[in-house]
């Protein structure tokens, strides 16, 4: 989360609180965007549902690095033999990188919007340059950074680039993906899908990410609302991991329903309740 996202939600709280219409905007928000919905766009919630399918697999284990709320993730904890970590966005919190720095040979860290932080690790490096769609004075592309830092065969990637991550992955070849035995990243803006513009990119993108990962954990943010969608909550904000398909994991394609919840998830926001993640409800189970 960037230092300019939190500096926006501590004035918007300060003016909500100040001039006393929190309530009224906590009632009122979910109600516009069910509004804006509309009948016509729940088959687009439906393909953004069945883009998000879960998969389960015994083997696999998850692993919390960051903080247990906001700045925190999960990925699989098998960490061994990982060449580096790209990590995009880090704002005033460095604990995930400071954490994946002793799993990782290098960390390098870009963040456009931040002063140069001090660095725990001599593994770790930081650009003050984002991630941008276009090459400018401010903003690296994907493939820069890839040739950049190549050669690698095993890498994390990791992405919380407030909505600029639908664009970028949309756009970038998904088998340049492949080098990234994780992937892990907020997902943002899924209000928005009644703009042909953002909803097209939100399909290539998970698209993009589907074809040689598959996706092991995802939880609502709860610094963004969410509207209910034929009974179910149908969140702004989500945290996603993907794990990179093998030949292990790819073949078995029998559906069950398991239980979402696990108690390395926590509310990003502390102050609010957690989003109940009901909405995804057929998931790949992968038996041993």
């Amino acid at each position: 989360m960037n230092v300019y996202m939190n500096l926006r939600r501590k004035s918007a709280k300060f003016l909500l609180k100040s001039t006393k219409t929190a309530g009224l905007v906590l009632k009122l928000y979910p109600l516009a965007v069910s509004l804006s919905l509309g009948n016509n766009l729940k088959p687009r919630v439906e393909i953004v549902k069945s883009l998000l399918q879960l998969h389960h697999f015994p083997n696999s284990k998850h692993l919390r690095i960051g903080d247990t709320n906001d700045g925190g993730y999960i990925l699989d904890s098998n960490l061994d033999s990982l060449d580096l970590c790209l990590s995009f966005g880090i704002g005033d919190n460095m604990r995930f990188e400071d954490e994946i720095s002793s799993y990782v040979k290098r960390v390098f860290m870009f963040d456009h919007t931040i002063p140069y932080p001090i660095l725990s690790n001599p593994t770790m490096t930081f650009f003050k340059k984002g991630l941008g769609l276009r090459s400018t004075s401010n903003m690296f592309t994907l493939s820069e950074v890839l040739q950049m830092v190549s050669p690698f065969t095993d890498a994390i990637l990791k992405m919380d680039i407030e909505g600029a991550e639908v664009e970028i992955l949309a756009n970038f070849p998904s088998e340049k993906l492949n080098s990234f035995r994780q992937i892990t990243l907020e997902l943002h803006g899924l209000h928005s899908i009644g703009r042909n513009e953002y909803f097209s990119n939100l399909v290539k993108c998970l698209n993009n990410l589907n074809m040689n990962h598959s996706l092991i954990s995802v939880h609502p943010n709860n610094w963004g609302k969410f509207v209910i969608v034929d009974g179910s909550p149908f969140p702004d904000v989500l945290e996603l991991t993907y794990l990179r398909q093998d030949q292990n994991n790819i073949k078995n394609t029998e559906i069950k329903i398991i239980d979402l919840d696990s108690n390395l998830m926590a509310a990003n926001n502390p102050l609010d309740p957690e989003i109940k993640l009901n909405f995804i409800s057929r998931i790949k189970y992968i038996p041993e």
